[in-house]
């Protein structure tokens, strides 16, 4: 009862407030659930709760994922060029430098390039949406980190010294620094206008971009590169294998074949030891003595040592010009280039003629000589070394004339034409050789010990007859006079072990 009242009293306050009982329009009812709206969003914010809410739960990540690829890109840069020059100085291993740590560093720099320049351009896109604040300083930070992935494709393709590319990233890196800290001081004003940042931005990803193709690329080629390498090791091992010669211990062998970059040929070995032996590489003609290996080599061995001493060459292009075959010389000639010889030692070159006399010797080779110091190349000095003996026709093998280069003619150093560090085949794969310098040469004196052994026309040569020795200055340019009177002031009597004055006054006045 008392709800029907409460019914009738509302319908006739209804009534009362609307006489004639109208509709309410569209518009009205419009209007006022407008004004509801406006009074809810002023009592329960739900538009500024939710942004508040998405910006607590968003974190920008531009930055540091950019600070973390420069510092990625940092640490190989100063791997592949500072590291790279204190190794040098440190060992002074030129070829091991150049030809083992720099091409694995490349490698590995590549690569690890190919990961930050994917996260270098995701940090751009992100720069480009959200961060206008900061994408100055984010801009600086990737340009310098592609930068060096820029120069380490370059150094792909072109083989920089290890000074250039150390000053090259050591320059980037420190102009990236000092410029990302100038721009974290300016402020940016996100609503002006962005285009120059916008167009820095897209030209960033474009390069990331780019090196990681080339990233991508370079993996599919490295692919195929180790199914070839695969195929070469399996190639040097057999090469390797089939190398070996009778006498010669396996490891003996794969460290003379190494070094000769191919077959060999034996001059000499001991009876006493067996690690040790003189020998010929048959492509070169280098002569070397190799012993090895120094610590015992196990199944599981990746590098092998060994020790070798490089007498020179027997046959060589540019000696067989000025002193040619019809000669009828017997020499050994070892080079030592400018270009990596840090000591300056001198080059050495010892000929054994057949002459009938010291007079006719210095007549037969100061003019081929004279036109050799004209025309080389190299500006150390030149150790000059001429024996003879009336004939020399039994002197035929390396092993007949091999001892020369212990009459003092061959000075003693560590210098090997290939370096010190060389790969080769080391228990299915590649290994590394290295090898320190072989002072003690047993084999070349326990030859020398044994007269029935080499020849003894060579034997006559060096004890019977003076020799000429002459160290001929580098880049000096000789007169035929000059070099005639250097000739004859330099024979050695191997009896008294001194200069022959009476027969240089002697030749000298009958010039």
């Amino acid at each position: 009862m008392e709800g029907q009242k409460v019914g009738e009293s509302v319908a006739k306050n209804t009534n009362t407030q609307n006489p004639a009982n109208a509709p309410i329009s569209q518009p009205e009812i419009n209007a006022a659930q407008s004004l509801e709206n406006q009074i809810l969003q002023l009592l329960w914010p739900t538009a500024l709760m939710q942004e508040i809410a998405m910006s607590r739960w968003h974190h920008e990540f531009a930055m540091p994922l950019t600070i973390i690829n420069f510092i990625l890109a940092t640490l190989v840069g100063i791997a592949l060029g500072p590291v790279q020059l204190i190794i040098l100085a440190l060992t002074n291993d030129y070829p091991y430098v150049t030809t083992s740590y720099a091409p694995m560093m490349q490698r590995i720099s590549m690569l690890v390039f190919g990961l930050i320049a994917v996260s270098a351009v995701i940090a751009m896109i992100r720069t480009w949406k959200e961060e206008p604040r900061r994408s100055l300083s984010i801009s600086i930070l990737a340009s310098g980190t592609l930068l060096i992935g820029i120069f380490v494709w370059i150094g792909f393709l072109v083989q920089f010294q290890p000074n250039q590319i150390a000053f090259i990233m050591t320059l980037i890196i420190a102009a990236t620094i000092i410029a990302a800290i100038i721009a974290s001081k300016q402020f940016l004003n996100p609503d002006k206008p962005r285009l120059p940042l916008h167009v820095a931005a897209g030209c960033l990803i474009a390069i990331g971009a780019l090196e990681g193709i080339f990233t991508g690329a370079f993996l599919f080629s490295q692919s195929n590169q180790a199914k070839e390498a695969e195929l070469e090791i399996i190639q040097l091992g057999q090469a390797q294998a089939d190398a070996r010669l009778d006498g010669v211990t396996n490891e003996l062998s794969d460290l003379t074949y190494t070094l000769c970059a191919g077959p060999y040929d034996i001059i000499y070995l001991p009876t006493t030891v067996s690690d040790t032996g003189l020998f010929e590489c048959r492509g070169t003609h280098e002569l070397f003595a190799v012993s090895g290996p120094n610590e015992p080599i196990t199944d599981t061995s990746v590098v092998i040592t060994g020790a070798a001493f490089y007498f020179g060459q027997t046959a060589n292009d540019i000696i067989n010009t000025y002193f040619p075959p019809n000669l009828g010389i017997k020499y050994i000639y070892r080079n030592l280039p400018s270009a990596i010889n840090i000591d300056n030692n001198p080059s050495e070159l010892v000929i054994l003629a057949p002459a009938a006399s010291e007079e006719v010797l210095v007549n037969t080779f100061v003019e081929p000589l004279h036109n050799f110091l004209g025309n080389r190349t190299e500006t150390n000095d030149l150790l000059f070394s001429l024996f003879y003996n009336n004939e020399i026709n039994n002197v035929i093998t390396t092993k007949d004339y091999i001892l020369l280069a212990a009459a003092d003619t061959i000075a003693m150093n560590s210098y090997l034409p290939n370096g010190t560090t060389l790969k080769g085949y080391l228990n299915g794969k590649y290994g590394t050789y290295i090898y320190t310098p072989e002072l003690q040469l047993q084999a070349l004196a326990e030859l020398g010990l044994n007269p029935l052994l080499y020849s003894s026309q060579t034997r006559e040569a060096i004890n019977s007859h003076p020799h000429i020795t002459v160290l001929l200055e580098g880049g000096r340019e000789y007169t035929l006079d000059e070099l005639r009177e250097l000739l004859y002031a330099n024979f050695i009597n191997p009896n008294s072990g001194n200069n022959n004055d009476d027969f240089s006054s002697e030749n000298s006045n009958a010039e």
